[in-house]
């Protein structure tokens, strides 16, 4: 029986020819490194690598009739993805589980890549590393934590994340925004160094380790156990003086 996976559309930028030749196809099984079991329900993301020219005053730019693309499309019941049309090239493939800590390989490794010639189709088969589960939770009075997002050129109130290896940084993402609660989750790898970061030019915190600096921000290291979800707690002290 041959089977389906679901397909989400993405906005796409791409060039008149380049997006007549979409003709090719990627696909492949998404199973979990643990057991090999499919992963149902994974959003799977094809996002092409356009080629670039270096010019001779420094800097690149992009090859003529050159374009990102990206799409995506959602696992099956077998673990089974299979792309919409695309344009030939090079592809990174990145792998998203809501609500199951598996790590997305673009985010905690090497993207895993691909290349498509025009016609053809490519397999990505993908084995997902299973992490564990970062809850931060930050509460305080309603008049210091904002009660909606903000928008994507306002400078975040709150960030929170982690740094692993040698400095990189990942942002948690903020699930919840209510009066006086804010929280934040995202999966991260057991048995490896991470660092909890805390950042915030308008308030000031206490948590684990005390009270927490807020224009530097407050690093907190860890090291999250196999099978165990990590959870931390922090508490608004205060506003920042001369924040607005």
């Amino acid at each position: 029986m041959r089977r389906f996976a679901l397909l989400v559309p993405v906005v796409l930028f791409a060039p008149a020819a380049l997006a007549a030749a979409q003709n090719a196809t990627i696909s492949g099984v998404v199973v979990s490194a643990v057991d090999g079991a499919p992963v149902v329900g994974a959003t799977v993301t094809y996002r092409r690598l356009p080629k670039y020219l270096l010019l001779p005053a420094g800097g690149a730019m992009l090859a003529s009739g050159e374009a990102a693309y990206a799409t995506s499309a959602v696992t099956d019941s077998h673990g089974d993805h299979s792309s919409p049309p695309l344009p030939p090239g090079d592809y990174e493939v990145c792998v998203s589980t809501p609500g199951q800590p598996f790590l997305d390989p673009c985010l905690w490794g090497p993207p895993p890549a691909v290349s498509v010639g025009a016609g053809a189709n490519a397999r990505a088969d993908l084995n997902l590393v299973l992490g564990v589960r970062l809850d931060v939770r930050v509460q305080g009075p309603q008049w210091l934590l904002p009660t909606s997002s903000s928008g994507p050129l306002d400078f975040p109130h709150l960030t929170v994340g982690v740094y692993f290896g040698s400095g990189a940084f990942l942002a948690a993402e903020r699930t919840s925004v209510s009066a006086g609660l804010q929280d934040y989750t995202m999966a991260i790898p057991a048995g490896q160094p991470l660092v909890l970061w805390l950042q915030s030019r308008y308030i000031t915190l206490s948590g684990p380790s005390g009270s927490l600096g807020s224009l530097l921000g407050q690093r907190i290291p860890f090291q999250a156990t196999p099978g165990q979800d990590q959870a931390f707690t922090f508490s608004v002290t205060g506003a920042v003086l001369g924040a607005k």
